[in-house]
């Protein structure tokens, strides 16, 4: 299951020569580059002496080097310096290069998967790109981000995220009055690994959006014609998610005052009541007593979600 296509960054973090972004999946630490010859890669973000992290966070560098003893890899993943090793009997660089992984960009995304040999991210999923447009969401910038962190196993979010069935319960105002969730209809995703959810307004004045997700754990809300909302998932540990919420819009919309701000406090608002239930659904899981009842019709996505997690897991 692990061995998905995971959006680590957008494009525009990645766009010059030495450009880094660090990342954990499934507790793997990975780290993505802009190399110097403009190529898109990534590398295990682990040091190939004692195992020491290389980088944190994201910023621009000549080269990956460890803070421990100074091994030092160039942005093609060799290694290119190795203090104190010239005397070591057999000690051969080109055999210490760092574990590349395979790279791909849609929507202005950049996808990482741990398979270097993983075939292209649209190669299994033709419809996706029919129904949402790489092209439109390429051209998104961003404007401001948000951070929470829930100690929840990261299924329980994603299936919070694929469902609106809960907007009565959890959203009754913030939610379920303007998007009722009996108003909303599942998108056909001819049994490809993603799922999405249209939501008609029942209000006078407000935009139709769209609820997107591509297994496992790329999700990103649409609110046509103008903005996106992407939850970037990282996921340390199997109890534990780090969600960095991005607000993305069209160009024309990037400097206008105060949309960020406003826009981010409705979604940290709306984000708070989805973290609390998340905490409850996880702890009542625990329960010896927990039993998986059956799925209303408006949680299609989570069925579809289950039957891929399933699979995944042979």
């Amino acid at each position: 299951m692990w061995a998905s296509w995971v959006s680590v960054a957008r494009c525009e973090d990645l766009a010059q020569p030495g450009d880094f972004v660090s990342f954990r999946h499934a507790g793997e630490p990975i780290v993505a580059t802009r190399g110097k010859d403009g190529a898109l890669r990534a590398f295990s973000n682990v040091c190939r002496h004692r195992g020491t992290t290389l980088v944190e966070g994201c910023g621009r560098a000549n080269a990956l080097q460890c803070p421990y003893h100074l091994w030092t890899y160039d942005l093609r993943g060799r290694l290119v310096g190795s203090p104190g090793m010239d005397d070591v009997a057999g000690f051969e660089r080109a055999a210490h290069a760092l574990p590349e992984l395979a790279v791909d960009t849609w929507g202005g995304w950049v996808f990482v998967h741990l398979d270097r040999e993983a075939p292209p991210l649209l190669e299994a999923l033709p419809h996706l790109e029919k129904t949402y447009p790489g092209a439109y969401l390429e051209r998104l910038v961003r404007i401001g981000r948000t951070r929470c962190q829930q100690a929840v196993n990261w299924k329980i979010v994603v299936e919070n995220f694929i469902e609106s069935y809960h907007h009565a319960g959890t959203h009754p105002e913030s939610l379920q009055a303007p998007y009722p969730y009996q108003q909303i209809h599942e998108v056909d995703n001819h049994g490809e690994a993603w799922s999405a959810i249209e939501h008609e307004p029942a209000l006078a004045g407000l935009e139709p959006f769209a609820v997107p997700s591509v297994y496992p754990t790329h999700l990103f809300a649409i609110v046509r014609p103008a903005a996106v909302t992407w939850f970037r998932l990282e996921i340390p540990s199997h109890d534990q998610v780090d969600i960095d919420i991005e607000l993305l819009v069209v160009p024309e919309l990037a400097g206008q005052d105060g949309l960020a701000e406003s826009q981010l406090a409705v979604v940290d608002a709306i984000n708070a009541e989805d973290v609390g239930m998340n905490r409850r659904t996880f702890e009542g899981l625990q329960s010896r007593f927990a039993v998986m009842g059956p799925l209303s019709p408006y949680e299609e996505g989570v069925r579809r979600f289950r039957a891929w997690v399933a699979d995944a897991l042979g």
